[in-house]
């Protein structure tokens, strides 16, 4: 029903021993097959286009990785994203998004 293909590109430096900064960039597409809802994007007064989902994505996030200890690591990530589906006239959107994470491995 859909093809999806993703690329990403994540980039570590360590700082120190337990501090690593970390990078991402990211470009996603997704299109959708014959069964899928069609979209209505009008290309002029007269035509509407149907066609299936197409749509194409690109995000980057910075980060930092803090090794708290052995078994214990603290993730900050902020992202920034911005998605538009070209079949779909009202399915865009941007924005960012922040995720903190405490992991503990036993």
């Amino acid at each position: 029903y859909l093809q999806s293909y993703n690329h990403q590109l994540d980039l570590y430096y360590a700082l120190s021993k337990n501090v690593t900064l970390c990078g991402y960039l990211g470009y996603d597409i997704i299109k959708g097959g014959i069964n899928t809802e069609l979209g209505d994007v009008i290309t002029d007064t007269l035509n509407i286009t149907y066609s299936p989902k197409d749509q194409k994505g690109l995000s980057f996030a910075i980060g930092l990785d803090l090794q708290l200890s052995q078994n214990t690591g603290f993730y900050i990530r902020h992202r920034w994203m911005k998605y538009q589906d070209y079949s779909f006239e009202l399915d865009q959107y941007q924005g960012m998004e922040t995720t903190v994470e405490l992991k503990i491995f036993f």
